[in-house]
């Protein structure tokens, strides 16, 4: 299993898995209730709308496919990313949605529905300019910014109104596995194969904490 993700009610958690497969759990039954079945290959992220109608999942081929999670219908296929499609995320109202790739790069997509109920995924900007796989992409709480971890060590931050990155973080001395930020938007938190955790100041990009106490890599 590579990667989880639960629905906004709390009620259901989407697993996503090598075997093709993204499996929807129940929480209060503890059990499997759903199959989402058609990817060629493992399933490396999977994500819930915050309406909770729909689901992105990407898999090894690059391929991202969008799931109607009531009954588990496929609803659309992107070929996305020329590599490994390792995170997929929502923006808060569900219209929009953010991939990022072991082939360097970020997209962000118009993932609204059409009137037939399908998710054909319209690509917005293409964002590029890390130089090693992207293993994190995320919005900000204003919706029109990003923030993305690469294996080439950086952060980046980035305009969703233009497409431009806008700043780097430069201080890991190793692979960015992971990122968050905080409600307000002013602070990233970054998460490192060099066993630290660093914390920066979104409007600079500059480090402003490092927390030490990991023996091996933080993800």
């Amino acid at each position: 299993v590579y990667g989880v993700c639960t629905s906004p009610d709390g009620k259901l958690v989407l697993s996503a898995s090598g075997d093709k497969t993204v499996t929807v759990w129940d929480l209060q039954e503890l059990k499997a209730v759903r199959h989402f079945k058609g990817h060629g290959s493992s399933v490396y992220c999977c994500a819930v709308s915050r309406q909770g109608g729909v689901a992105l999942s990407g898999d090894m081929d690059g391929c991202i496919k969008a799931w109607r999670v009531a009954d588990g219908e496929e609803i659309g296929t992107i070929e996305a990313h020329e590599q490994a499609v390792v995170s997929v995320v929502f923006s808060r109202d569900g219209c929009r949605a953010l991939s990022a790739s072991a082939d360097k790069t970020i997209v962000h997509w118009d993932v609204t529905e059409n009137e037939d109920g399908r998710v054909t995924g319209i690509k917005m900007h293409h964002l590029t300019g890390h130089r090693g796989a992207v293993r994190c992409a995320i919005f900000a709480p204003d919706g029109m910014t990003a923030l993305s971890a690469s294996s080439d060590n950086t952060l980046k931050v980035w305009s969703l109104k233009t497409g431009k990155e806008t700043r780097t973080m430069v201080g890991h001395r190793d692979a960015v596995l992971a990122c968050d930020l905080s409600p307000d938007g002013e602070f990233a938190v970054s998460a490192s194969q060099d066993n630290t955790i660093k914390v920066w100041k979104v409007a600079t990009g500059k480090e402003v904490r490092t927390l030490i106490g990991h023996t091996d890599a933080v993800r």
